[in-house]
């Protein structure tokens, strides 16, 4: 308990003259978000506008949960050695980190504490959306500007042209129920297969252990002599094994 209790007044520390103090409620243990990859990200969204949206929004999120923040591209050893140095002043209490980068252009690096709502800045609006929390608001942007990708469209058995040509609404609804009831039912039965198998081991064990204990073992019932006999090299005057007298 006094472990928890000093980490937990460590990682409030640096928010008792922050001028956000009020909003954040660190989590009582040193976080540290990483984002990796950084390059693929560019490559992936060249929009300034995403890149814009996504680095406030993780900025934000961190920032009321009293986490650190930092975006690493591959390969690259600078922002390693500044992920290394921050793990290390979080595990073993060495110099804080002084490195700040809060621009969307490039790879961030916000500690704890290095940033605030005022830079941060308000979340852009959404058609639609009428929320206060800010929390909200800045999920809302976010998947306006990701928005989820569409799921899979289940598997068919039938070929595009069996469906449409003997199309049939209620066999359809029933046939996907169905479908859907069996991937329900695959997940437990894994489980309980694995349940069983490890029952039935367990009781053998035990079965056996009980057997042994109850009665000696064949093995352990032979004589000391004949389980072991010592190794007695020939010797002149008498057998192997028999001392010549």
């Amino acid at each position: 308990m006094a472990k928890a209790e000093a980490a937990r007044r460590r990682a409030e520390e640096p928010w008792a003259e922050h001028a956000d103090s009020r909003e954040v409620r660190p989590v009582g243990v040193p976080v540290v978000v990483l984002g990796h990859k950084w390059d693929e990200f560019e490559a992936n969204h060249g929009e300034p506008e995403k890149r814009k949206v996504l680095t406030r929004c993780l900025r934000y999120f961190c920032h009321v949960h009293g986490a650190s923040l930092v975006c690493t591209k591959h390969k690259d050893k600078p922002m390693m050695t500044v992920v290394k140095n921050l793990l290390y002043h979080h595990v073993f209490h060495t110099s804080a980190v002084r490195t700040k980068q809060l621009e969307h252009t490039r790879p961030l690096v916000v500690p704890a504490a290095a940033d605030s709502l005022a830079d941060i800045g308000q979340p852009p609006l959404v058609d639609g959306v009428h929320i206060d929390t800010p929390a909200e608001r800045w999920r809302a942007a976010y998947e306006a500007t990701f928005p989820p990708k569409a799921a899979k469209k289940e598997a068919q058995d039938l070929s595009l042209v069996d469906a449409e040509q003997f199309a049939e609404e209620t066999i359809d609804v029933l046939r996907r129920q169905k479908q859907a009831g069996l991937e329900k039912m695959r997940t437990p039965t894994l489980t309980l297969t694995l349940t069983l198998t490890l029952t039935l081991t367990l009781t053998l064990s035990r079965t056996s252990s009980r057997r042994c204990g109850a009665t000696p073992c064949a093995r352990s019932s032979r004589p000391a002599l004949e389980r072991r006999r010592p190794y007695l090299p020939d010797r002149p005057g008498g057998p192997r094994g028999v001392e010549a007298h």
